[in-house]
């Protein structure tokens, strides 16, 4: 069968191929369809999609959707049912898998699958050529007629090492042009952080599910084969969950004397120096890890972090005494944030030594813990799925801040902090100007800014101290009344 699987990241330039659709097309290749992945990543508009839709003539369409670029997806389904209207459209990902029923209405598609989407394409597929009776199909709903039918949902796939490597062939070759490769060595998360909870357990389940050390190793021998001097990054989101299948992969690492370096993510809690030390001997050139706030408040009672601030001092200090590098990633614009609560961000990123700083916008997206927690208390702005973007939009009406003020605090602590993490080395302005003067002339008005958003946040902080007190002191004043 002739089947086109669609990637409509139009917008954003990252440089991580689709993955999963590789993976789709790897089972669909395997059962000799012909597999062709349309991918919007470096277009400027759809007239490629028109044109490659109109080449190749599917019989079957895949999209792939999350809410960032929902409408993107939304609109190429528009774009399949009028250029291939007797193509079977089925629409995939984390979107379809929280509101499969609103998407299959605003998309138009025949069929959303839910969750994991190697079986269930398969399953899919054979029926479309035999009986078009989608009914046993389960992990899906679709169309029959006017009704929208709801199958039992899908156990998932328990032994990783069966799916076949993801199709990397079919990739735009414009992916390889960058230093990194990426692959995945795991599915599913087991923590309640409430930014991504339930979503991902609704997606890959409630436990981590592990490749095989030897199977993943296959893998890793065969990219530095095909990719030579390319740094291979994990995009698992819980790689280092396990100690003791993390020590086998690097004890086999070492033994297959594989010349290579990788990056991968981490939770703060589940690392220490013993495991730290291991990666790095293995290759590991950075670790990437999730600090999100420096408040002990929101990481509490808001995000469910189940991490302390403590906890993250002491593991950035063991990464730098190993040298190790770091990526830290922070959240600014969390519900109830406070002026005190970027502060002591601020006051973290300004504490501890990291080589990277990636700073977004706090984004509740729909069918996480913390989206529930937000509509509950009329905080959500979005209007449209597009405005659920955290590199630009704040899509939450915030208590003590407006939109342009946590956009203008994310890009000062994002240049500032890393200024500061720079120039309070010894020398480290002076060498930072000498090595980089173009940069140093960048990041030097930010590392000022950053200096006064702290006095202004603290004065702003102040004030709202001052009404809490005479709040309650009005309180008081009445009971005793």
């Amino acid at each position: 069968m002739n089947i086109v699987l669609i990637f409509p990241r139009i917008k954003y330039g990252e440089h991580s191929p689709p993955l999963g659709l590789g993976y789709l097309a790897a089972v669909l290749e395997a059962k000799k369809h012909k597999v062709t992945i349309i991918d919007l990543t470096f277009e400027k508009n759809f007239d490629f999609l028109e044109q490659q839709l109109k080449q190749l003539k599917p019989q079957l369409v895949g999209i792939t959707c999350q809410t960032t670029f929902a409408e993107d997806a939304f609109k190429a389904a528009k774009i399949v049912k009028i250029i291939r209207p007797d193509a079977l459209l089925i629409i995939g990902g984390p979107h379809p898998t929280i509101m499969p029923e609103k998407t299959l209405a605003e998309s138009g598609a025949d069929i959303a699958v839910i969750g994991e989407g190697e079986d269930s394409l398969l399953e899919i597929v054979e029926k479309f050529a035999d009986t078009q009776d989608f009914s046993q199909v389960k992990g899906i709903f679709y169309r029959n007629n006017d009704q929208i039918i709801s199958n039992p949902e899908r156990t998932f796939i328990q032994d990783l090492d069966t799916i076949l490597f993801p199709a990397r062939h079919l990739f735009d070759p414009r992916y390889f042009a960058y230093p990194e490769v990426t692959m995945i060595s795991s599915r599913g998360c087991p923590y309640n952080c409430s930014f991504c909870q339930p979503t991902l357990k609704k997606l890959f389940g409630n436990k981590v599910r592990l490749r095989s050390p030897e199977n993943v190793i296959a893998e890793l021998q065969m990219l530095i084969g095909k990719y030579p001097g390319k740094i291979v990054r994990f995009h698992d989101d819980t790689f280092t969950w396990d100690k003791k299948w993390v020590s086998e992969l690097c004890k086999l690492i070492k033994e297959n004397d594989l010349k290579f370096f990788w990056n991968c993510k981490s939770r703060i809690d589940v690392l220490d120096r013993e495991m730290i030390a291991m990666l790095r001997d293995a290759g590991c050139q950075r670790l990437d890890l999730g600090v999100e706030s420096g408040s002990s408040r929101l990481l509490d009672c808001i995000l469910n972090k189940g991490i302390s601030v403590e906890k993250i001092k002491e593991i950035f200090n063991i990464c730098a005494e190993e040298q190790m590098p770091t990526l830290a990633f922070i959240m600014v614009g969390s519900p109830t944030e406070t002026p005190r609560d970027i502060i002591d961000t601020i006051n973290l990123l300004e504490e501890i030594n990291f080589d990277g700083l990636h700073v977004s916008l706090f984004t509740p997206f729909p069918g996480t813990d913390i989206f529930d927690y937000a509509l509950k208390k009329d905080q959500i702005a979005a209007k449209s799925w597009s405005d659920y973007d955290f590199y630009a939009n704040v899509s939450m009406q915030m208590e003590h801040f407006t939109a342009g003020q946590i956009k203008d605090i994310k890009q000062t602590i994002q240049l500032g902090a890393i200024a500061s993490n720079v120039f309070r080395k010894v020398n480290g302005a002076l060498n930072f100007m000498i090595r980089h003067p173009r940069a140093f002339f960048k990041y030097l008005p930010f590392w000022l800014k950053l200096k006064k958003l702290k006095k202004n946040l603290a004065r702003k902080q102040q004030v709202l101290n001052n009404k809490d007190k005479e709040k309650n002191n009005g309180k008081r004043r009445s009971s005793v009344d």
